[in-house]
């Protein structure tokens, strides 16, 4: 998988996550840019920033998080709805090629963001079904940028992740897939799905 660049945005200040991963991809030549978001305002004009790059990129979330969404260092929580609604304008100027890494506890919940009849708001999503500590997350995606920026598919991507922190909860959900899996729930339940 090939992004123009790697987009790092950190709420949380004590963990240093990101300020690390900043560091790696610069020293291993992935295009990267490092931001502070304390605030679903500052998330959201990130975002807009970001949509105006039309090319296809990669969101790194460092936060805290849980099944429902995530926190903000202002306290602020974004429910994966809302989420939604900020990634949607982010993954068409991407061309449907938005990648998320969600470095956050339960950030695999965000999967769930696809499950609309709608185009889904990313084409791949990486995070925790569980609760996982700053230094896994650290450690896990430095790996997994790593191996991705030498080449490798992101399921193989995620098995070295998975090596080298032993945590089992990664995986990684496609936006496409999830939503065909919607589309053909509502069809076998006899719901037409013309207009959806």
């Amino acid at each position: 998988m090939h992004f123009a660049e790697v987009k790092i945005l950190e709420s949380n200040v004590p963990s240093a996550e990101g300020r690390m991963l900043h560091e790696l991809f610069q020293l291993v030549s992935v295009p990267v840019t490092y931001e502070q978001v304390m605030t679903r305002a500052s998330l959201a004009e990130s975002l807009q920033r970001m949509a105006s790059l039309a090319a296809p990129m990669a969101l790194h979330l460092s936060c805290h998080g849980d099944k429902n969404g995530f926190g903000l260092e202002s306290g602020e929580f974004v429910r994966w709805y809302d989420f939604r609604q900020m990634l949607l304008p982010l993954n068409r100027a991407s061309g449907g090629n938005l990648f998320v890494s969600m470095s956050s506890c339960k950030g695999l919940f965000g999967g769930g963001m696809a499950m609309h009849t709608d185009s889904p708001p990313f084409a791949l999503l990486i995070g925790p079904a569980e609760n996982v500590t700053f230094a896994d997350a650290a450690v896990g995606y430095a790996v997994f940028y790593y191996r991705l920026a030498k080449g490798a598919a992101a399921r193989d991507a995620l098995a070295a992740m998975i090596v080298a922190t032993g945590e089992k909860n990664f995986d990684v959900i496609s936006g496409d897939d999830t939503r065909s899996a919607v589309l053909a729930a509502i069809t076998a339940a006899g719901i037409p799905t013309e207009g959806l």
